[in-house]
């Protein structure tokens, strides 16, 4: 198989091709796909390998037990872990050369039609659905546009969740009320700041390099320590920078939202001490 393009990172190179190695030639295996920084070119000695694994559904189950005893075989495995309960297919193994490996066992029809351009390679396709995959992600509109329906849905999240954090922290659960404000930052700052650059959502990945910097301005505000003072701060902070992006973006895709709503709750927290400017 060809790895050339790993010539610069010869840990990934390889223990990708002893990875390749084994699973091309198990037949309960259909499919091998590379995806992430290292398909896409960009990799460097920190990179994960990214690999699906598609699997034949009656041996599924097995190829996942079987993950910690196959990657033993692999190098020196020094932890591994299967993933949690929102991830129950990936599983994750550290060598002691130092690189990551991260299996997610999937079954046919189950891959993602929305494979971004240059992040995959594939090594193996018995049934031709990567192939397809990828010929239908190549044919999607070079710019990312969210659903309405979705936008809709996050705005709510937003709300609710922001509501959330500030009854948590009035009530002195300040840790709890910390976790909500970091999942908004990620869920809904960096999903919109996405958005607004026609990019699809990736978390916080590379977001410093990947959106316009003009999108993360006030980002540190929404930073809080343990306190309710720094919390409700970091919480007014999170929704003008939130108020600011969801804007911009309806103005781009020419849709609205539900501001009576919103305006009841921006009362609310205010009333629980959460340092927002109302509207005149």
């Amino acid at each position: 198989m060809d790895l050339d393009f790993l010539a610069h990172l010869p840990a990934q190179r390889d223990l990708l091709e002893r990875v390749l190695a084994r699973y091309a030639a198990d037949e309960r295996v259909l499919g091998l796909m590379l995806y992430g920084s290292l398909a896409q070119g960009e990799g460097d000695e920190f990179s994960d390998i990214d690999l699906n694994v598609v699997t034949d559904p009656p041996h599924h189950a097995d190829l996942l037990a079987e993950a910690p005893v196959t990657a033993g075989s692999f190098g020196r495995l020094l932890y591994n872990f299967r993933g949690a309960s929102d991830e129950p297919t990936q599983f994750y193994a550290y060598f002691d050369n130092h690189v990551k490996l991260d299996l997610d066992f999937i079954l046919p029809g189950q891959l993602d039609v929305y494979v971004e351009r240059r992040s995959h390679r594939v090594f193996k396709d018995v049934t031709g659905e990567l192939a397809q995959a990828v010929e239908q992600s190549e044919r999607l509109p070079e710019r990312f546009v969210p659903d309405p329906a979705d936008l809709a849905a996050l705005d709510a999240m937003l709300w609710i969740r922001c509501t959330d954090a500030a009854n948590k922290t009035v009530r002195g659960e300040l840790w709890r009320a910390h976790a909500v404000v970091e999942y908004l930052r990620k869920e809904a700052l960096a999903s919109l700041a996405a958005c607004l650059d026609g990019l699809r959502p990736t978390g916080y990945r590379r977001i410093e390099t990947r959106v316009s910097p003009e999108w993360l301005r006030g980002w540190e505000a929404t930073v809080a320590q343990p306190t309710r003072e720094s919390l409700l701060a970091a919480l007014a902070a999170l929704i003008d920078c939130y108020s600011r992006l969801r804007d911009a973006l309806a103005e781009q895709l020419d849709t609205s939202f539900d501001l009576a709503s919103e305006d009841l709750l921006r009362r609310r927290l205010r009333a629980l001490g959460v340092p927002l400017a109302l509207p005149a």
